[in-house]
This record gives C-alpha cells, sequence and structure tokens, in this order.
C-alpha cells in the first residue's frame, strides 16, 4: 500500500515489451509510439525491457536511446527454459523460476524498489505474481480480442479462458485498445470496470512528404498515371488479405494501369496462389520498415485493410497519417471510424457454425470501384481522417492517458 502523499515526482515505469513476431508489428508500433512519448513526460522514470531467448542466458543495460531519453534493459533466457516452458498449452511462457529471474533482475539494473511493470504481453501469470510480491503494481495492455467460450466452445478455448481468467485477477490495471474488448473483459472475467481503461493507439503527425506522389511511382517503376492500391500487414488469412486479392483482380479487370501492393511478411505462398490471373499488377514487397515503408505509403493512392480482427490498427493509422484514404472491413475494431465520412466500410460476412467468417467481396470490390472513381470522396475521407487523427488518435494523447493509468496504479489503495 502506498501513501498518495508520498507519492515522488517520477513513476518508475518498466515496460516489458513482447517476445513473439508481432512485435514488428502493430505491437512493436505500439511501442515505439508511446514510449517516445513517455519519455517526455517529467511524470515517469523509464526503462523498456526486452525477454528474449538464446542458447546462453545473459542481462545487460543497452545504450540509452538518446533520441528518446529512456534505458534499455536486455535480459536473454536459455532457450532450453523455452522449450520446458512450452510442454503444454496450460504452461506461462515464461515459468515461476524464470519470471523470478526476469524480476530479480530488472530490479537491480533499474535501481527501482517499485513502481509500474506495464506488460506488452498478454497471459505472463508468472510474471504478474512476481512484479506484485517484489513491490510493483502491474498494468498490462491487451492487443489481442478475449477468448469467448460461447461463440467458440472447446477444449482448448476453455483452457485459454482459465488462463486469462488468472492473469485478469493479477494485474492492477489493463488498458484495452477498443470498446468491444474492454467490454468483454467485464463481461466475461466479471473485471472491475474502474480498472479497464480505453486508450486508442495514437500516432505522431508527420510533416509534408517531400517527393511528388507521380516522381515516387516512376522511380520505383510504376508508371506516373498508375493507381495504387496498398496493403499493409500480416500476410495471413485473417487480414483479409485472400478477399482482398480476389476482389481486387474482378475490380482491376479491363482496366489499365491499377496496381496492388502488399507489404508485409507471412504466409507469401498461400497469397500468390490466389494472384494468377492478374499476376502483373500485384506486387509483393516483403516486409518493410522506416523510411521505405514510408516512400511506399507516399507512393499510394488508397489504403485496403479488411482484416477479420482488429483492436486499434496501426497501419490504418499510419496509411491515414499518410494522407490515404482507407478501405477497411465493418468489424467491432474499427468502430470509431465512421464509415464514407473516415473510411470505406466493405461487409464482413460471420460464417455459420463450422463456417469461417470471411470479407465479401462483392462489397469490397465496390469500395475499390468507388473510391477509384470519386474524387471528392477521396479527399473527403482523406480530410476528414487527418481531423480525427489530430484530436483523438494522436500519440500526446495516447500517452497522457497512459500516464493516467499509471498514476491511478500506483496510488492504488
Amino acid at each position: 500500500m502506498k501513501n498518495i502523499n508520498s507519492t515522488p515526482k517520477k513513476i518508475n515505469v518498466i515496460f516489458v515489451d513482447s517476445k513473439g513476431i508481432s512485435n514488428i508489428y502493430g505491437i512493436g508500433s505500439y511501442r515505439n509510439n508511446l514510449l517516445a512519448e513517455l519519455a517526455k513526460s517529467d511524470s515517469v522514470n523509464l526503462f523498456c525491457v526486452s525477454i528474449k531467448y538464446a542458447d546462453k542466458g545473459s542481462a545487460k543495460i543497452l545504450k540509452i536511446d538518446e533520441e528518446n531519453a529512456y534505458t534499455n534493459i536486455e535480459i536473454v533466457l536459455s532457450a532450453n527454459n523455452l522449450k520446458t516452458e512450452n510442454l503444454n498449452i496450460n504452461q506461462p511462457r515464461i515459468s515461476a523460476y524464470s519470471a523470478n529471474i526476469c524480476i530479480t533482475l530488472i530490479k537491480f539494473l533499474s535501481g527501482c524498489e517499485d513502481g509500474i511493470i506495464h506488460l506488452n504481453i498478454s497471459g505472463e501469470v508468472e510474471l504478474c505474481k512476481v512484479a506484485k510480491r517484489l513491490g510493483f503494481n502491474v498494468v498490462a495492455t491487451q492487443h489481442v480480442q478475449v477468448i469467448n467460450p460461447q461463440i467458440n466452445p472447446n477444449d482448448f478455448n476453455s483452457i485459454l479462458l482459465e488462463g486469462e481468467k488468472k492473469f485478469f485477477s493479477l494485474v492492477d490495471e489493463v488498458i484495452c485498445l477498443s470498446n468491444y474488448t474492454k467490454s468483454a473483459i467485464i463481461n466475461n472475467y466479471s473485471f472491475d470496470s474502474r480498472k479497464v481503461t480505453l486508450i486508442y493507439n495514437g500516432v505522431k503527425a508527420l510533416e509534408p512528404a517531400l517527393n511528388k506522389k507521380s516522381d515516387l511511382k516512376k522511380r520505383f517503376g510504376f508508371s506516373k498515371k498508375d493507381f495504387i492500391f496498398l496493403f499493409v500487414g500480416r500476410i495471413e488469412k485473417s487480414k483479409g488479405l485472400y478477399e482482398l486479392i480476389q476482389s481486387f483482380i474482378v475490380f482491376a479487370k479491363g482496366k489499365s494501369n491499377i496496381k496492388l501492393v502488399v507489404v508485409g511478411g507471412g504466409d507469401v505462398y498461400s497469397a500468390l496462389s490466389f494472384t494468377f490471373e492478374n499476376m502483373g499488377n500485384i506486387v509483393f514487397t516483403g516486409f518493410l520498415t522506416g523510411a521505405q515503408l514510408s516512400l511506399v505509403f507516399s507512393l499510394s493512392d488508397v489504403g485496403v485493410l479488411p482484416s477479420y480482427s482488429e483492436q486499434s490498427s496501426f497501419s490504418v493509422l499510419e496509411m491515414m497519417n499518410n494522407g490515404l484514404p482507407v478501405i477497411v472491413s465493418d468489424i467491432d475494431g474499427f468502430e470509431l471510424f465512421e464509415n464514407r465520412k473516415h473510411v470505406l466500410k466493405a461487409d464482413y460476412v460471420l460464417g455459420s457454425p463450422g463456417n469461417s467468417n470471411s470479407i465479401d467481396t462483392i462489397s469490397l470490390t465496390a469500395c475499390m470501384e468507388e473510391l477509384f472513381n470519386n474524387v471528392e470522396l477521396r479527399s473527403l475521407i482523406s480530410i476528414n481522417a487527418s481531423k480525427l487523427l489530430a484530436e483523438k488518435l494522436n500519440s500526446v494523447s495516447m500517452s497522457k492517458n497512459t500516464i493516467s493509468v499509471y498514476k491511478r496504479a500506483y496510488n492504488k489503495i
């Protein structure tokens, strides 16, 4: 228990990063945008901890990130522990033994005796237990939808549900990225609604592009007249890419100078199998980041992300931030975007029992057709989306709201 009147000027915040592949996608964007703003705050003393696996374990303080002014700590666990910790799906990713090592090293290397452990990963029960036992309060960000066994009742989901229940019973505060997930946590786990906060993702406003779109198209081998649709995300079925390719082929038939650029890593071979009828107009770049990705945003005309499930997609926010009108699926994760004002929405089809969900390809084709033909609508959506970013979906607001959660968790009685 902490006395509110004795709260220090700065709260120690140890941000524990995700270990999975998603760390280079949306979860990594969350870390980068949030920490860059948190580091500017007078309210927090910030550390970022990455937990990895290798043949030999180690721990070290990395060079302080001079641009963002926070300390990076790297903890490397033995790969032998990874094998042991994943013997069955009911076993936490990090065991009690490894969790004790991690939190003890964090205390030693950071010099922090208390503060906030912010878990940028879900379900780490043992990390949460040890952190609380050693004097920290725990905040967790929920990046994925929680299990709803009533929708997909099976033994696997029941086991996952029990793990989630245990995790949420331990954390002090939960940050959700969509209202749907916030409601699900409260209803599925009887979680105290006062300890669940909805904070949408946010991005930093960009400076105006220096390169002309037509010049960039020519530079990268396109015609200046090419109209480019852009997909950015993991290449997998759940991102709606297969339906996008099918819709694009129908839409592009009989048209010249229409291209689809697909940026991301994943199951490229499965995606390629859908492209045969229009292979010359569909480009796969592989995984891109930084300056390369910025250039692709700048040369594109319309963004598309028809996902089956999202929370608060950084891919969409980054497309909007680069001035692109965006087509998305009509799902809960895009709840904040008004159709025909901030985005254009394609219909999402819930599958019957035994059948998977899907994106309506007729609806998606119609969205592509409309934005291709309607210059005024493209401009309107782009302008309105930019206003929404400035008002609600910026990294400054995300940081301020997160600090409020830290303060509430730290002063918890």
